[in-house]
């Protein structure tokens, strides 16, 4: 990893469950550990489920929490594009060009590699935590 060595395995295999093991979710988790609170947002989780592309939505509408990263550093939000038009998938970069995220192919928690082709399209993005 880029800073400390930092656990997750506690997280792997955690079941996907649209709603409650989600992709939101699980990045409050990770950054949790690295000592950053992400905010609840005004928005349903129904609205930011990653099926329906509205990470870069909420981002752009809470600008002053996020800024966008050309190169990643651990932890760092990761929002994917999977197939066009929409960004419909996050992560959170955990260093050595590893990510962990919930996958809905596999149904649950998993740590992989950005060098795999399906991750394409990606934005990096860091918390502006106070």
């Amino acid at each position: 990893m880029d800073q400390k060595e930092y656990s997750f395995k506690d997280l792997l295999f955690t079941p996907f469950v649209i709603g409650e093991t989600d992709c939101w979710w699980l990045a409050q988790e990770v950054f949790k550990r690295f000592g950053i609170t992400l905010p609840e947002y005004a928005i349903s989780r129904e609205e930011l489920n990653c099926d329906l592309g509205k990470m870069p939505d909420m981002i752009e509408r809470k600008k002053a929490d996020w800024t966008e990263l050309k190169n990643p550093v651990s932890p760092c939000l990761i929002v994917m594009m999977i197939g066009l038009p929409f960004y419909h998938h996050l992560g959170v970069y955990i260093g050595d060009n590893r990510f962990i995220h919930t996958s809905k192919l596999r149904g649950m928690v998993t740590i992989e590699s950005l060098s795999d082709l399906i991750y394409g399209k990606r934005k990096f993005y860091t918390f502006n935590s106070n």
